[in-house]
């Protein structure tokens, strides 16, 4: 039985010839001469060879001078209901719109896919996306932990932004959440603060994998225990809540996501 799994090197070990002359014998490249390109294309029969179509693309558009107009579609696959449209613009807009600009200076187009109007038969979207011709895709930030995204992974490469998509083992790019509120503790006592509160929902801080409420915990031990304030973790906004722990607390300046805190 003929293996499945020869590459192009070893075409040129059997054939005797370099990678490279097997690459432009299989391209019918004139450079290589009649007899040996049909040397070469026995020799990459006799051993089962079949040329990548993708891997053939990208070299194909790196020997090209001309930057190419289009290469490909990427989607961003988004999941939040319709009503929670204003919400996802304000918190992710921003996130889609480098994410966009960035794609089209690259060659390729992204679209928008949200997963939540395929909650009710899930390879739905893994079909959408094929038929569309898609391999590549960004998968946003979810809402929380508790929520996730479901698709035939195995038809896709994929890369999630931040932490909240747990279920599923992806390369990630994310926030520095522990180095950036612990720049904002020291900027905030180098202003004169001591009293620093942290204020922030709770699925936010699992979103994010406690990095937040660990930098927070670290800086107050590193001062003096008279200053610390509890942090205030809530399940919903409640101003009588906050109130009280602000009254009891008495934090002279706040770390927090939501203006409406402030």
């Amino acid at each position: 039985m003929l293996p499945h799994s020869s590459t192009m090197a070893d075409v040129a070990r059997l054939a005797g010839v370099h990678r490279s002359t097997v690459s432009r014998a299989l391209r019918d490249d004139p450079r290589i001469t009649p007899d040996q390109r049909e040397q070469i294309k026995a020799a990459a029969a006799q051993l089962g060879y079949r040329t990548n179509p993708l891997v053939a693309a990208l070299m194909s558009a790196r020997r090209s001078r001309q930057e190419p107009l289009y290469r490909a579609t990427l989607g961003f696959v988004t999941k939040y209901p319709r009503e929670r449209a204003a919400w996802f613009a304000r918190e992710f807009g921003p996130l889609l719109q480098g994410a966009t600009e960035r794609a089209h200076a690259q060659g390729y187009h992204l679209e928008e896919f949200n997963g939540h109007e395929h909650t009710q038969s899930p390879a739905r979207l893994s079909e959408i996306l094929q038929h569309r011709g898609i391999h590549g895709l960004i998968i946003a930030p979810l809402h929380s932990i508790h929520d996730t995204v479901q698709l035939d992974w195995t038809k896709f490469g994929a890369i999630a932004v931040g932490y909240s998509l747990r279920e599923v083992a992806l390369s990630r790019v994310a926030h520095n959440h522990f180095t950036g509120l612990a720049l904002a503790a020291q900027q905030a006592r180098t202003a004169g603060h001591e009293r620093l509160g942290l204020v922030l929902p709770r699925r936010v801080v699992e979103k994010v994998g406690k990095r937040w409420l660990a930098a927070f915990y670290l800086d107050q031990a590193e001062h003096s225990p008279s200053t610390a304030v509890p942090p205030l973790l809530f399940e919903e906004e409640n101003e009588a809540e906050f109130r009280a722990w602000f009254t009891t607390h008495r934090p002279t300046a706040l770390l927090c996501l939501n203006a409406a805190v402030l």
